[in-house]
């Protein structure tokens, strides 16, 4: 079952990074529209939907394989924004420039640590959202 979930895991997280990436450099761009990464929860709902109808995966395995595809697509895109921060083509640019360096490698590393645990839980309701849209039971 493990695989399963990691083969319904795959596309979201592509999918996933990709609009991380997007959001990321309209973001900096264009600040007013950096909410436009609320779309990320839509893909997530669909992950779970997709998990149900495509993979066969339970209401609880499309749950936890959303919330898998949420943890690698976040670790991944945190590393992207830190390449961005590095290059000068990030809004958090702005912030983290001001800061003492070891203040904002802290702060940073904190903002990873909680984003993983809370893009575990909101993959995880997204995703169970998405499979009992498809019908999911379980």
């Amino acid at each position: 079952m493990a695989g399963k979930k990691w083969e319904a895991a795959k596309m979201p997280i592509i999918i996933l990074v990709i609009w991380g990436i997007i959001s990321m450099l309209v973001g900096f761009y264009m600040p007013e529209l950096a909410l436009i990464g609320l779309i990320s929860w839509l893909i997530m709902i669909w992950a779970g939907y997709n998990a149900v109808k495509k993979f066969g995966l339970g209401l609880v395995d499309a749950g936890v394989s959303t919330a898998i595809a949420a943890v690698v697509a976040g670790i991944i895109n945190m590393i992207i924004m830190y390449v961005l921060i590095a290059v000068g083509l990030s809004v958090t640019f702005d912030i983290a420039g001001g800061m003492l360096g070891a203040m904002a490698g802290a702060m940073m590393v904190v903002a990873l640590i909680v984003g993983i645990i809370i893009g575990a839980i909101i993959g995880f309701i997204l995703g169970a959202i998405g499979a009992l849209i498809a019908g999911g039971k379980k």
